[in-house]
């Protein structure tokens, strides 16, 4: 139960904001199938902004995270302060929410119709 709960806390908010900023394009994404793009054309520039957003949080989080455990070393019981397999557990999670994020609601998008 409590995977559940931390999935959900995870995937949400990242739903949440590519949906978002989906609906905001989606008038873009219809002149452009009008113009004939293809769906990959629509997903790709998606998806790099989405990587762009990951690598810039990752290059931030990281070190604050590893001056963080540091700083609360003393408070970690049969914890390491840089534990690597941790950080690339939620490094691995947290790339593929965002990829699974931006790919699922972009792909619908890019199959809306020019018309509406």
């Amino acid at each position: 139960m409590r995977l559940l709960a931390g999935l959900a806390f995870v995937l949400i908010p990242g739903f949440s904001l590519v949906t978002l900023d989906l609906s905001q394009r989606r008038h873009e994404f219809a002149v452009r199938v009008a113009l004939g793009a293809r769906s990959s054309d629509l997903v790709r520039p998606v998806l790099f902004a989405a990587g762009v957003r990951v690598f810039i949080g990752l290059a931030l989080g990281v070190p604050i995270s590893v001056v963080a455990t540091g700083a609360m070393g003393s408070l970690l019981v049969g914890v390491g302060t840089v534990d690597l397999a941790t950080y690339a557990g939620v490094l691995v999670l947290l790339v593929s929410v965002v990829a699974l994020a931006s790919y699922l609601p972009t792909r619908r998008a890019a199959g809306v119709d020019p018309a509406t």
